[in-house]
This record gives structure tokens, C-alpha cells and sequence, in this order.
């Protein structure tokens, strides 16, 4: 990721806005924090799409802040599904 607006191809922006995902997140390492960070400053399109997912992360936060506890059997469901992609990571997703 370096500063050059140009390079913000379709291709390229999408690997920046996986690691947009990742800064938000707090994945990256301090090195990856500074060039994501100079890359941001230098990129009018990744900057935009970095604002609309950080709001789109707030606006998240906010809405699941309340005292309503999970739907029965979610739990359940999110552990055999877990256990699906384990025991067959090559086969197809499961709805």
C-alpha cells in the first residue's frame, strides 16, 4: 500500500479494502497502522471507502448495545457450522 492515488485500480483497492477491514478491526501490526494510515492520507477513494465502513462499524456497535439476549439456538447454530467448515473446508457453504 503505498500513497499514489493512481495506483487505486479496481484490484488494488479492493486488497486496500481488505485491509481497511483489518486496521478496523485492530489486525495489522504497527508497521501495517502507519502505511494503511499514509496510504489513507494520500487516497481520496480508499479515505472514502475507510469512512463508510468505519460509520458502517459504529452504526453496528451501537445497534447490538442493548440488553436483548440472543435468539434461542444460536449458539448451537454458529458451533455446527463452525464444525462443518472444519471437518469439510473444501466443500461448498451450507445454508
Amino acid at each position: 500500500m503505498n500513497g499514489k492515488p493512481e495506483e487505486c485500480c479496481e484490484e488494488v483497492r479492493r486488497e486496500h479494502l481488505v485491509r481497511i477491514y483489518h486496521y478496523l478491526d485492530g489486525e495489522v501490526t504497527q508497521t501495517e497502522i502507519t502505511e494503511i494510515e499514509t496510504h489513507l492520507r494520500h487516497c481520496s477513494a480508499c479515505g472514502f471507502e475507510y469512512e463508510v465502513e468505519s460509520m458502517l462499524k459504529e452504526l453496528v456497535r451501537r445497534c447490538c448495545l442493548g440488553d436483548a439476549p440472543a435468539p434461542e439456538g444460536l449458539r448451537e447454530r454458529i458451533r455446527s457450522r463452525i464444525l462443518v467448515s472444519v471437518e469439510d473446508p473444501q466443500g461448498s457453504p451450507r445454508r
